[in-house]
């Protein structure tokens, strides 16, 4: 038994030697340091057993012996395994001193029993967590090496127990029995074994490994070499560790520099944060684009990245692999430029037909001119002026007839923007649904018969201006779809996620008082704030009277050239009567009334082809209704309430009450009174 404890400890011994050699030539300091001190004091604890060393210092130098290998047996597991608690294992290296400290004791004492407390501690603790970190290491990585080194770890557990049950109950399992002598002693030979036949076993997959890794190595820096992609090699900073040859070509006469990041030296400022975003973010593998800045110019180029590990220096690496796009992005751009211009074209194509539908059909205002010298006229005229190099918002108020589309077409051609689209719109002529699709259009499948993409006005206008004719027509249902247009600018097609931004000058007409729909609650007051920036009221012809005599000549003149008369004289009693009738509708009644007589007429003397409607009373005052002028729709609501109420002796509700009479509920009637300060007197 002498002679192979003494063969053993020579194997063990040099086992030791050669790991300790190893371990201080590579970076795995740790792991190797730790078996090789293992193996070393393994080794004398069995030549010291073998009975070679029989001096009075033996028995201390084995105590010495098995406490180095069973304190650094647990820190050996642990590093093995990953699995480093350094507060558990100093305990139980201090339990492992104090253990042998204690039997040291004994040799010189004779006092066995504080020797029993530590030594079971530390055989339960170093057991307990030996298993805990052999179970860790096979649950993460089930090889040759973690499954020996469980087996070893078995081993202890197994054979520490049965010495704690042989000192307490003086238990003993059937080899005990059998033969006289503790297998824990064996221990150290049995692991010192187990990782023999494992770095056997490695220096076999070793070998294997290396012959593999050479013949894939080759053909990897075969490929790196004669790829036509840009490759490079950074480190964790991105310093370039490799460049192939393509790249080296492709940067021509500029020369990499090894010790500045790559970044720096070919990404535009700009881009840089890309890469050092890659550098310390914890993804893996990637793809990202960017400008590599060249002494000719910048490419395009697209990235893929993957973070390795080198294998030899354990260095966390970067593999960048670049594609040139510079050609595909600049068709693309080009793509996008010539779809843009097209798109401008096209709206510029939609425009000008739209424009050459309306002159076609006699919409075109070239031949409309405001005539007249009235101071009232002048007045008008000089707010225009004012507001028409502007972009302000105007709304035009005033009857019907006075020629708010020809003060619209005035402020236009006074513009900036009289070579751009002047587009007009009636709002009164439209329904709601056909309104809404005509102002901001539609796209294809936006409802039923929309079988393709339609502009709207506001689009058509873009860059020039919008004239919205009886703006207080407009339904309620889109007024905020207007609104928003108006002050910022945007809008959607009905059917369309997409939102349009366009630059258009709108001009408002409407003959109602806004500010009374408003209070009835049919246009909306956000609405009339923003529209009522720059009202101008355009004055009936009934108050610029003088400018009567001016506008009948003007349309004979143009009457004649249009049916081909030729009226020379209007007399002047004709000229008279026009100039006193009231002309409840304004100018275009006026040239109305001119059309008619100038088409009947055979004569070169102007006649009335009908006589002008009676409209005045016996008192010789006019009788005609008022819109907004001498009295405002508030003033003539009041008066008609109150004349209803005392005709009807003050009884608001009841059969032939106020309230039935004016066909409204008793207590609407109540709040108008109150509103309109209408009391009984």
């Amino acid at each position: 038994m002498d002679g192979f404890l003494l063969f053993i400890s020579g194997i063990t011994f040099s086992v030791g030697i050669i790991s300790l050699f190893f371990a201080w030539r590579g970076d795995k300091r740790y792991k190797d340091t730790l078996f090789g001190f293992l193996a070393i004091s393994s080794a004398l604890y069995y030549l010291i057993q073998s009975g070679e060393t029989q001096s009075s210092t033996a028995p201390i130098l084995g105590l010495f012996s098995a406490t180095v290998f069973f304190s650094l047996f647990p820190w050996y597991i642990a590093y093995y395994a990953h699995y480093v608690k350094k507060t558990y294992l100093w305990s139980i290296t201090i339990m492992a001193i104090g253990f042998f400290s204690l039997f040291l004791l004994e040799l010189f004492t004779g006092i066995t029993d504080v020797k029993m407390v530590f030594s079971h501690l530390f055989y339960i603790s170093a057991s307990v967590y030996c298993l805990i970190a052999s179970f860790h290491w096979l649950k993460n990585k089930v090889n040759f090496s973690s499954i020996f080194h469980a087996i070893g770890v078995l081993y202890f557990a197994v054979f520490s127990i049965e010495e704690i049950l042989v000192d307490r109950f003086d238990f003993k399992f059937l080899w005990r029995t059998n033969f006289d002598y503790n297998l824990l002693d064996f221990f150290p030979m049995i692991f010192v074994f187990l990782k023999i036949v494992t770095v056997v076993n490695d220096l076999i997959l070793k070998s294997k490994f290396e012959k593999s890794n050479v013949t894939f190595r080759r053909n990897w820096q075969n490929y790196l070499n004669n790829s036509n992609l840009l490759i490079v090699d950074l480190d964790e900073k991105g310093h370039i560790q490799y460049i192939n040859p393509y790249f080296l070509g492709y940067l021509n006469n500029s020369t990499p520099e090894k010790h500045a990041p790559f970044h720096l030296q070919f990404i535009s400022e700009k881009e840089q944060p890309l890469f050092t975003e890659i550098y310390n973010s914890s993804e893996i593998r990637g793809e990202l684009q960017s400008n590599l800045i060249l002494p000719e110019g910048q490419k395009s180029i697209y990235w893929s990245f993957l973070k390795f590990t080198d294998a030899e220096s354990e260095r966390e690496d970067i593999l960048l692999t670049g594609i040139d796009i510079t050609s595909e992005k600049m068709a693309e751009k080009k793509i996008k430029e010539v779809n843009e211009e097209l798109e401008i074209l096209n709206q510029k194509l939609e425009s000008e037909n739209f424009q050459l539908h309306q002159s076609l059909s006699g919409e075109d205002f070239a031949n409309e001119k405001l005539i007249g010298e009235s101071e009232e006229l002048r007045y008008v005229l000089s707010k225009v002026e004012d507001i028409a190099k502007s972009n302000v918002t105007v709304l035009l108020e005033g009857e019907t007839g006075v020629g708010k589309e020809v003060f619209a077409t005035e402020i236009y051609q006074n513009s900036e923007r009289r070579f751009n689209p002047f587009i007009k719109v009636n709002c009164a002529a439209l329904p709601t649904p056909l309104l809404e699709s005509e102002l901001f259009g539609y796209e294809k499948g936006a409802f039923t018969g929309a079988d393709k993409n339609k502009k709207g006005r506001f689009l058509l206008a873009d860059k020039g201006t919008l004239f919205l004719d009886e703006i207080g027509e407009f339904p309620m249902e889109i007024q905020p779809k207007l609104l928003r247009v108006l002050q910022e600018g945007e809008f959607e097609p009905l059917g369309s996620e997409r939102t349009y931004k366009v630059d258009v000058r709108v001009i408002l007409a409407t003959n109602k008082d806004l500010a009374y729909e408003v209070e009835k609650g049919t246009f909306r007051s956000d609405l009339y704030y923003r529209v009522n920036v720059f009202p101008i009221t355009i004055p009936p012809l009934r108050k610029r009277k003088g400018d009567i005599r001016l506008l009948v000549r003007s349309f004979v003149n143009e009457l004649n050239n249009k049916y081909k008369k030729d009226i020379q004289e209007i007399p002047g009693s004709l000229m008279e009567e026009l100039e006193n009738y009231p002309w409840p509708g304004n100018v275009r009644e006026l040239k109305n009334v001119l059309e008619r007589s100038v088409i009947t007429s055979n004569e070169s003397t102007l006649k009335l082809t009908d006589h002008l409607p009676d409209l005045l009373n016996s008192n010789g005052k006019n009788h005609h209704k008022n819109f907004g002028n001498e009295q405002s729709l508030v003033e003539v609501e009041r008066s008609h309430i109150y004349g209803v109420l005392q005709d009807c002796d003050w009884k608001i509700s009841g059969e032939n009450g106020a309230a039935q009479i004016l066909g409204m509920p008793a207590s609407t009637l109540r709040s108008k009174m109150k509103k309109l300060d209408i009391k009984r007197t």
